[in-house]
């Protein structure tokens, strides 16, 4: 059900993170590239974003 109510959604992937991983909204914007290990399947969180 989920699936078909974000499929559509233009930030598809970043719901899919977000709920794969538990990672919280400040996490997934503070990502970089550099942050990714895709030979090790792993994702570094070095910083995240805050609202003021």
């Amino acid at each position: 059900m989920l699936h078909v109510i974000i499929t559509g959604e233009r930030h598809y992937l970043t719901f899919l993170l977000a709920i794969y991983t538990g990672m919280h909204r400040g996490e997934i914007l503070g990502l970089k590239w550099g942050d990714i290990d895709f030979d090790k399947k792993m994702i570094h969180v070095f910083r995240s974003l805050a609202c003021r």
